[in-house]
């Protein structure tokens, strides 16, 4: 049990040094089991306000978005549509919300969660 919260506290000190921009992404598994218990915590509601410039927008949504380049680019063609990304390998959306903000999309978002327990929970709320 000790050795795997150790596994758990360095995951999350090389997730946060990527959220900075430091750091390279780890050899990731191509798959990972949503059944798996740390998948079943729901996606909390983003307050949409922060999230987007105009959240009144209509919303593309792109579940599994990997490294979030496809939307991104979409984002960029699209900018009168939010588009919102869903990933359950953590790495790969705290890099792509890296990039909107350097880019300074407002139309763009990504979160990490399962989507097959988040769906109504993340979508609560959404104005557009």
């Amino acid at each position: 049990r000790a050795e795997r919260k150790l596994v758990f506290e360095r995951k999350k000190e090389k997730i946060a040094l990527l959220a900075k921009g430091e750091g390279r992404l780890p050899k990731m598994r191509q798959h990972v089991n949503p059944l798996a218990p740390q998948y079943r915590t729901p996606i909390p509601t983003p307050d949409w306000t922060a999230v987007y410039g105009d959240p009144t927008q209509d919303l593309h949504l792109d579940l599994g978005c990997a490294a979030g380049q496809l939307l991104m680019q979409l984002a960029r063609m699209d900018p009168h549509r939010n588009h919102l990304g869903v990933e359950i390998r953590e790495a790969l959306p705290v890099r792509a919300s890296r990039w909107v903000e350097e880019e300074g999309l407002k139309n763009a978002h990504f979160v990490f969660g399962n989507i097959n327990v988040s769906f109504e929970s993340l979508l609560d709320g959404y104005p557009g």
